[in-house]
């Protein structure tokens, strides 16, 4: 995916952040992590401390129609 964000953006739901792209089965795939209130000046945390910040997108994701 390609994506004009950067860490710290504030994005909207609904909002375009880039388009999908095929893998090369053909295939779309997205990985996508939101963390919400990340603290900038921790850095990189790993397992439950950065599972505090993250939601599961699917909540508000509409899977299209192919």
């Amino acid at each position: 995916m390609e994506t004009e964000l950067s860490v710290g953006d504030i994005v909207k739901q609904g909002e375009l952040i880039g388009p999908m792209k095929r893998s090369t089965r053909n295939t779309l795939m997205l990985h996508l992590e939101i963390l919400i209130n990340y603290p900038e000046d921790k850095g990189f945390l790993n397992g439950d401390d950065r599972d505090k910040f993250r939601i599961d997108p699917t909540y508000v994701y509409d899977y299209p129609d192919f």
